[in-house]
């Protein structure tokens, strides 16, 4: 095949997905923040017993993080 063919065959559908994605994302980070603040007594009340659950709390404040950053920056 025509390594410009190929080119555009991966090109163009990645490029549509990350439109799409990028259009979403607000949304997509608003559920994951409702559901973060849904799970947050539990993960502050069990973060002595759970070790997995303490390492995934930085990265929920992480998103929240760049969330509202985001948020300020637009």
């Amino acid at each position: 095949m025509d390594p410009a063919l190929v080119s555009t065959v991966v090109t163009v559908p990645l490029a549509l997905f990350l439109l799409v994605a990028a259009a979403f994302a607000p949304m997509a980070i608003s559920a994951l923040l409702m559901l973060a603040g849904w799970c947050m007594p539990w993960t502050v009340k069990n973060m002595a017993r759970r070790r997995a659950t303490a390492a995934l709390a930085p990265s929920v404040l992480l998103v929240a993080y760049a969330f509202f950053a985001g948020r300020m920056a637009s």
